[in-house]
């Protein structure tokens, strides 16, 4: 049902007065991600990069979901056993959108196109893919810390804000 929905979205004219046309194009890019994302479930290993393609490939560059299409071709292309054309588009996640939400997870695929990657040596595979999970686990340590600060400083503010408040009050 939901795979129908959505297909019935991206079939819809540009014309709806109520939203813009640059928003009536993000839903319809959306549309085709979440129908790709259906797709890949659906389908068995071998056949996943081709059947997702002709939705993905109606995502323009442009688009707010172009880095998750990336992904979910590369994971695509990594289930289907194709190691060369899993690494282009994770790669391609990589270099453009170093602020994706999704560059973590890339990496970490990347990682694991990297310990499957027929071409490197035993040591090379394992060096490449231990630098990618460890990039990965860098900054989720990062983010534990940078949590953790947030949660003092904000800590520090209530407690500071109290003192004022009795401050007042003892005028």
């Amino acid at each position: 049902e939901a795979l129908e929905q959505f297909e019935a979205v991206v079939k819809l004219e540009a014309n709806n007065r109520g939203f813009s046309v640059e928003l009536q194009k993000q839903l319809k890019d959306i549309a085709q991600l979440k129908i790709a994302f259906i797709k890949f479930e659906l389908t068995t290993n071998g056949q996943k990069l081709k059947t997702i393609y002709p939705y993905i490939k109606k995502i323009p560059a442009a688009s707010n979901v172009h880095d998750a299409a990336l992904l979910v071709l590369s994971w695509s292309a990594l289930k289907d056993n194709d190691i060369d054309t899993a690494r282009i588009y994770v790669d391609s996640l990589l270099r453009t959108y170093p602020a994706s939400d999704y560059y973590y997870e890339a990496k970490t695929l990347l990682g694991n196109i990297q310990v499957l990657d027929p071409t490197l040596s035993d040591k090379d595979r394992e060096l490449l893919a231990v630098d990618a999970y460890n990039y990965v686990a860098g900054a989720t340590e990062a983010k534990y810390l940078a949590d953790q600060f947030v949660a003092e400083r904000d800590s520090s503010l209530k407690v500071l804000q109290q003192l004022s408040e009795a401050r007042t009050i003892a005028r």
